[in-house]
C-alpha cells in the first residue's frame, strides 16, 4: 500500500516549532483517501451513497434542538467514555486517532444505553499500521502515524477493513494492544525526509517494540517470563469494533444536529490558543487547523454565549479535567468535522470467541502453533481475506 503521506517542507516549517498533527487535503489524497470537508454528507457502504445536507434535514426526527446538550449529562447519566492522553509514555502526534476513536467509543456506549463497562479502542493498533501492512488492512495507505494523520482517513480506513472482513474485523480493544506511542519506523523515515533540519526519534521502547501491521501487534498475550520458558503470541480472535457508515459535517447547525441525533463527533481545531488553557470559554478566530478533538455537546455561558463541550487527548491534568469549552465559531472548530457510526462490536450481547490465558487456541492458522511469526501471519491474512 501507499505509505502515509508526509507534509511539504513549507507546511512543516509554518508551524514555528509545533508541526500540525492533522493532514492537509493534499496529504490526505496522497495517502489514498478522499477529501470530503466541504459540506455535510454521509458515506455508507461500498456504494459511497451521499446524503447531502437537505437529505439529512429530512431525516431529522424528534423535537427541535435544545438550547444546551451534552452526552456527558443526559438526565444525570453520562455516555462519555474516559479521557485519554496521547503524550505518554512519550510524545506522539496521534490526536487524529484518539479523537476519532473516543467519539466512536462514546457512540458504542450510547448504542448500549450505557450498560456494562466502557469500550476503549486501541490507538496503538492503528499506529502499528502507520506504514501499511499485509492484512485486511491492506486497503489503502495508512491513516496516519505519530507524525500526524486524519480522522477522515481513519474512518475511511476502518470502513474498508469492516467491509473487507464482512464486519468481523475492526479496531481491537485497548487490552489487546495497549498504547505505546510508537509508529512504524518507515513512517518516521518518510516524514523525516520531508522536514528541513529536523531529526525525528522514537524512544528505545519503540525500537524494541518495532510495531508492524500484523496480528502480533493487534492482539497479543505473553504467558510468563522468558527465563521461565514463556513466549508471546499474536491472536486472530479479539474483541473489536467495526464501522458501518461515516461522514462529515460543517457548520454549527449541522454539528448540533448530528451530535444530538447520534452522538459525539470529531473536529479539527487550532490548538495553539489552548496550550495554556486553564478553564472558561476559549475564543479567538484561529489561524489553521493543527489538532483534532471530539465534541460531545454544547451549552450557553451567560457572558460568552454558546460554546462547544470539547474533549481533548492531553489527560485530565489539562484544562477542565481534560475538557474545554470553545466558543461557537472560534478556533476553526466548525470547519472540518467527521463522524462514524459503529457496526458490529464485541460486547456481552455479541461476544467474540474466548482465548485461553496463553492465547494458544487463538494463534492464527499458518503460524505453526509456536512462537508467533509475523511472516506467517502476513501469509494468513493474504490467503484468508481474498
Amino acid at each position: 500500500p501507499a505509505p502515509a503521506a508526509a507534509p511539504s517542507t513549507a507546511t512543516a516549517v509554518a508551524s514555528k516549532g509545533r508541526p500540525s498533527e492533522i493532514w492537509s487535503r493534499s496529504q490526505l489524497e496522497a495517502a489514498g483517501y478522499v477529501h470530503r470537508a466541504n459540506g455535510t454528507a454521509a458515506h455508507a457502504g461500498r456504494q459511497e451513497e451521499l446524503l447531502h445536507s437537505d437529505a439529512l434535514d429530512a431525516l431529522a426526527v424528534g423535537p427541535p434542538l435544545p438550547g444546551s446538550w451534552s452526552w456527558c449529562d443526559v438526565e444525570g447519566k453520562s455516555y462519555c467514555t474516559a479521557n485519554r492522553n496521547q503524550h505518554i509514555p512519550q510524545y506522539c502526534g496521534s490526536c487524529w486517532a484518539f479523537s476519532a476513536l473516543s467519539a466512536l467509543a462514546d457512540r458504542i456506549k450510547i448504542k448500549r444505553k450505557g450498560l456494562g463497562v466502557d469500550v476503549v479502542l486501541s490507538v496503538q493498533a492503528v499506529l502499528s499500521c502507520s506504514a501499511g501492512g499485509i492484512s485486511p488492512l491492506d486497503v489503502a495507505g495508512a491513516p496516519g502515524s505519530c507524525w500526524g494523520g486524519s480522522p477522515t482517513a481513519l474512518h475511511q480506513w476502518m470502513m474498508r477493513i469492516s467491509e473487507r472482513s464482512n464486519f468481523t474485523v475492526g479496531v481491537p480493544y485497548e487490552t489487546s494492544s495497549p498504547y505505546m506511542a510508537c509508529s512504524q519506523k518507515s513512517a518516521m523515515v518518510l516524514w523525516e525526509e520531508q522536514y528541513t533540519n529536523v531529526t525525528f526519534k522514537q524512544s528505545a521502547v519503540c525500537d524494541a517494540f518495532n510495531p508492524q501491521c500484523s496480528y502480533f501487534d493487534w492482539s497479543r498475550t505473553c504467558n510468563t517470563f522468558p527465563e521461565r520458558g514463556g513466549s508471546c503470541v499474536g491472536m486472530s480472535q479479539f474483541p473489536n469494533a467495526t464501522v458501518k457508515a461515516h461522514g462529515n459535517v460543517q457548520g454549527a447547525h449541522a454539528m448540533m444536529r448530528e451530535i444530538y441525533r447520534r452522538g459525539p463527533i470529531v473536529c479539527g481545531i487550532d490548538a495553539h490558543p489552548l496550550l495554556n488553557y486553564t478553564g472558561g470559554v476559549a475564543g479567538g478566530e484561529g489561524r489553521w487547523i493543527n489538532h483534532a478533538i471530539s465534541v460531545a455537546g454544547w451549552g450557553v455561558d451567560p457572558v460568552e454565549g454558546k460554546y462547544w463541550h470539547v474533549r481533548n487527548s492531553w489527560g485530565e491534568y489539562w484544562g477542565e479535567l481534560g475538557w474545554a469549552r470553545v466558543k461557537f465559531g472560534a478556533l476553526k472548530i466548525e470547519e472540518e468535522c467527521d463522524w462514524a457510526e459503529p457496526g458490529p462490536f464485541t460486547s456481552p450481547e455479541n461476544p467474540s470467541a474466548p482465548c485461553d490465558e496463553d492465547g494458544a487456541n487463538c494463534v492464527p492458522r499458518g503460524s505453526g502453533g509456536g512462537l508467533f511469526s509475523r511472516t506467517s501471519d502476513a501469509a494468513f491474512w493474504a490467503s484468508s481475506m481474498r
